[in-house]
């Protein structure tokens, strides 16, 4: 049985959220991967997890009220905080090029980061569920053609 603090994130290994509770809390702890954020606060007041680490403020968009309040509803408190660059990378598969692709889906949010990206003589504007990121990409086997957008996020611990 491992001595590791579980901690449980919204997303799954790879996400940014993942790396922001290595940075924050260390490359030992064992990623319990929540489908949203009230699972993700559940998990530590359930005991399922030690710990959550979770975005709080995005440099684009601003406050992520929705965490605020559920903290404020919730028993648990911020122990912790760390910021992390985000940088949204087009991910393609083995041995694509940029000039190869014609079409990208994306996270809307994304989508507004990626100033930079211009797929077949138009912008990209096609919004879908897509996990784009170093980390992610280097779980996977994927590469990275282009880096298409720079932000920055706030992530808590809690």
């Amino acid at each position: 049985m491992s001595d590791a603090a579980k901690v449980a994130i919204q997303g799954e290994a790879g996400s940014f959220s993942h790396q922001a509770a290595l940075e924050l809390l260390g490359e030992q702890v064992e990623i319990v991967p929540r489908a949203s954020f009230d699972a993700l606060f559940e998990a530590v007041v359930s005991s399922s997890a030690d710990r959550a680490v979770l975005p709080i403020e995005n440099s684009l968009h601003g406050s992520i009220h929705e965490n605020y309040d559920r903290l404020k509803a919730s028993p648990l408190h911020i122990v912790g905080e760390t910021q992390l660059r985000i940088s949204h990378c087009l991910v393609a598969r083995p041995g694509a090029s940029l000039a190869s692709i014609r079409r990208v889906a994306s996270h809307a949010v994304a989508l507004r980061l990626g100033t930079r990206l211009d797929v077949g003589g138009r912008r990209n504007t096609r919004r879908s569920r897509v996990r784009v990121g170093g980390r992610w990409s280097a779980l996977r086997g994927r590469e990275i053609p282009s880096n298409v957008g720079d932000g920055a996020r706030g992530f808590v611990s809690i």
